[in-house]
């Protein structure tokens, strides 16, 4: 959970280092890509009411996650110049 506070809090910062040319409005729009896949996954994760695709979900959820995070960390030069 807190891992979550400190990736919502300092994404646009890691993205900024990543992408040095970009305006910040660009940098903004790309940091709120995020937080709109998890409405639409929240919303279909509560359309399960049965919960027969819980189990199924979390493994592949969890390990998306984990890569995504440790891709994050590694160093890539910028992608735009």
């Amino acid at each position: 959970m807190i891992g979550g506070y400190g990736l919502d809090l300092f994404l646009p910062d890691v993205l900024k280092v990543a992408f040095p040319a970009v305006s910040k409005t660009t940098l903004g729009l790309i940091a709120g890509i995020p937080p709109l896949v998890t409405v639409f996954v929240m919303i279909l994760w509560a359309a399960d009411r049965r919960a027969a695709r819980t189990p199924l979900a979390r493994g592949p959820a969890g390990l998306v996650a984990a890569a995504g995070l440790t891709i994050a960390t590694f160093d890539i030069p910028p992608m735009v110049s």
